[in-house]
């Protein structure tokens, strides 16, 4: 498995309603909407990808975009290889623009990391719009 990309971190973070700011020297910014720092640095920094990141900053903008995921299982299994491999497999209900229409949905992902699983799992949700 590979490691996210640089654009698919930053992708996910501004989905979640993050703002990135990036200057001449490559210094940048990464800020809540109502302008609270997050993250800075140079070299293209961004938020990690963890779990207290998600809890902290992605949760509340899916429930502002509609979508109330939950972790259905995080599950640790060995593969053929002998590698350990995280399974994610979570649930949301996504209601639509009229309010009254819900429909529930899952997503997954995997990885050795099981943040990054979790990681692939919320983007494949985020994609599904």
């Amino acid at each position: 498995m590979t490691e996210p990309t640089k654009e698919k971190i930053k992708w996910f973070w501004e989905k979640c309603g993050l703002v990135y700011t990036e200057d001449e020297t490559t210094f940048t910014e990464w800020r809540k909407a109502n302008g609270d720092l997050i993250c800075c640095g140079h070299d293209n920094r961004h938020p990690p990808i963890d779990l207290n990141n998600f809890f902290k900053y992605a949760v509340p903008a899916f429930r502002v975009q509609g979508k109330y995921p939950y972790i259905r299982e995080i599950a640790l299994e060995p593969t053929m290889c002998d590698e350990e491999m995280y399974y994610c497999y979570l649930e949301y209900v996504a209601s639509h623009e009229d309010g009254w229409h819900v429909e529930s949905e899952e997503a997954q992902g995997s990885s050795e990391d099981p943040g990054v699983a979790l990681f692939e799992a919320l983007c494949e949700m985020l994609n599904d719009e």
